[in-house]
C-alpha cells in the first residue's frame, strides 16, 4: 500500500481507496492517535465537535487495541487568547498552514523532532492575536488542542455538531 498524500500521480496508475486492508489501516491510525495523547472525550472542550472522535465512531472504536502512552506534555497558557494543549495535538499541521498574520507569517510552528515534536505558538505573535484569529485557530483544530480562553465550554449539550446527527455521519470515505 502507498499513501495518496505522498505518492505522485503517474499515467496508468490504478487507485484503490476502499478495501478491507485500507479500512483496517485507517482504523489502526485512529486508534494510535487516541492512545498517543490525552483524548478523554467527556472532559474535552471539543467533545461533540471533534473530528478524531467522529472517526472513532465511524470505525466503531470502543477500546483501542494498543496500550495508552499517557505522555505528559506541556500546556502553554501564556497567550492572552488561547491555550495550546500539546497532550491533544495530532500534528495535522492545520494551524501552521492556515493561521497567519497579515504578512503571511504563521502563528504556529513545529519545534523539535521525533517523540519530542510539538506544535508551538509564537509567543510574540500570540500576544498580539485578536479574538477572531484565536477563534479561527480553535475552530480549525480538529481536536481540542487549541482552546480560546474566553470561550470555555460555550456550546451546550444539545447544540453541538454531533448532537443532531450521528458522530461521523458526514465523513465520506
Amino acid at each position: 500500500l502507498m499513501t495518496s498524500c505522498t505518492t505522485p500521480v503517474t499515467d496508468g496508475m490504478e487507485i484503490e481507496s476502499h478495501s478491507e486492508d485500507i479500512e483496517e489501516l485507517r482504523k489502526s491510525i485512529v486508534e494510535l492517535l487516541f492512545v498517543s495523547g490525552n483524548h478523554f472525550c467527556p472532559a474535552c472542550e471539543k467533545s461533540g465537535n471533534c473530528e478524531l472522535q467522529a472517526l472513532a465512531y465511524l470505525y466503531q472504536m470502543m477500546v483501542p487495541r494498543f496500550p495508552y502512552e499517557f505522555p505528559l506534555k506541556p500546556v502553554d497558557a501564556r497567550s492572552a487568547k488561547i491555550i495550546k494543549d500539546q497532550n491533544r495535538c495530532i500534528f495535522c499541521k492545520r494551524c501552521i498552514k492556515t493561521i497567519k498574520d497579515e504578512k503571511g507569517r504563521s502563528y504556529f510552528a513545529f519545534r523539535n523532532r521525533g517523540h519530542k515534536l510539538e506544535v508551538v505558538l509564537d509567543e510574540e505573535m500570540g500576544n498580539k492575536m485578536d479574538d477572531e484569529t484565536a477563534i479561527l485557530a480553535m475552530n480549525n483544530c480538529p481536536v481540542g488542542s487549541i482552546i480560546f480562553k474566553e470561550k470555555g465550554f460555550d456550546v451546550p449539550i444539545g447544540k453541538r455538531k454531533y448532537d443532531h446527527k450521528p458522530i461521523g455521519s458526514e465523513i465520506k470515505l
